[in-house]
């Protein structure tokens, strides 16, 4: 596991950037998750013309890919480490010659989804893999915090790794992958939960008078991780 000094008080050195530390230290398969971020939100709706935030958007793993498919100025980036989004617009964006088709004034360093200083609404977004790695309550607290900053009709992915209903929600899973095994649980990142959770959660009555919950069992996830679409009420 990488050190987490990279996420608040240590810059990448050139070493690490030539090492692509920061690409692993969110999960490495680049290539990959970038052109698995963009095929999906394509394929439910998003427009060039679509104001986009990336939840979690770190050194633009994902970010890269949306932003060659984006009009101008369009795409918008929160995440907890500065460090990561310092990466992602310095470093990976001058070598796609994308650079001028960002907005610094667009990313913003925040622990607490926090989406007023950005004055604008946003038609689609994705939080990929951003609850695996935060209690319950933070979705819950997340989907009532951004919901004045999304349009009617505007839509939200997010993934969470589920465990079967009639299994034990204790018991650590592991989930093998060409590149190693993860392994997620009920009181440590990565947690896994299950859909009956989710599913309550998304009954409340605060949360359901803002967002309707689709559960897209069908989509294939790089870490098998299940995908969620809210759509804004």
């Amino acid at each position: 596991m990488l050190p987490n000094k990279y996420y608040y008080n240590t810059s990448f050195s050139k070493e690490d950037l030539d090492q692509n530390i920061h690409r692993n230290l969110v999960g490495g398969k680049w290539e990959e998750y970038g052109n698995f971020y963009l095929s999906l939100l394509c394929k439910y709706g998003l427009k060039s013309k679509h104001k986009f935030l990336d939840v979690g958007c770190g050194c633009l793993r994902g970010g890269i890919k949306i932003i060659e498919y984006l009009n101008p100025f369009n795409y918008y980036g929160i995440d907890v480490s500065s460090n990561l989004i310092h990466v992602g617009i310095e470093h990976e964006l001058p070598k796609t010659g994308l650079k001028n088709k960002v907005n610094k004034n667009n990313f913003a360093v925040v622990d607490n989804f926090e989406l007023r200083h950005f004055n604008t609404k946003f038609d689609m977004a994705i939080a990929q893999s951003v609850f695996t790695h935060l209690p319950l309550n933070h979705l819950y607290y997340f989907l009532v915090k951004i919901s004045p900053y999304f349009k009617p009709k505007s839509k939200l992915i997010l993934s969470l790794w589920l465990t079967p209903e009639e299994n034990n929600i204790i018991k650590p899973i592991n989930w093998e992958f060409d590149d190693g095994v993860i392994q997620t649980g009920f009181l440590h990142a990565p947690f896994h939960y299950k859909y009956s959770q989710i599913k309550s959660l998304t009954q409340n009555l605060e949360i359901s008078l803002l967002w309707d919950m689709i559960h897209l069992t069908h989509d294939e996830h790089p870490r098998n991780q299940s995908l969620f679409l809210f759509i804004k009420k």
